[in-house]
């Protein structure tokens, strides 16, 4: 498990066998290393071109205590 959340082939190669990600890890500082691992795993779904719906962890935080973020693609 440790290599494939840190290798993005990996994490590509995994996304490649669904058609949806729930990401479920929850977190309250956008400097976590869950907040890291949500990005890898979003362009690990940008990669692999066949992911149909993202669930990100934010669904299950409260919004007012994060804080915002620029994503670059």
């Amino acid at each position: 498990m440790e290599r494939l959340v840190s290798d993005l082939e990996s994490l590509v190669h995994a996304v490649k066998q669904v058609g949806v990600v729930i990401y479920a890890l929850s977190s309250s500082n956008t400097s976590t290393v869950a907040t890291q691992l949500q990005h890898k795993i979003v362009d690990a779904i940008k990669e692999a071109g066949n992911v149909k719906r993202f669930i990100p962890a934010e669904f299950c935080i409260d919004p007012a205590r994060m804080v915002q973020i620029s994503v670059t693609h």
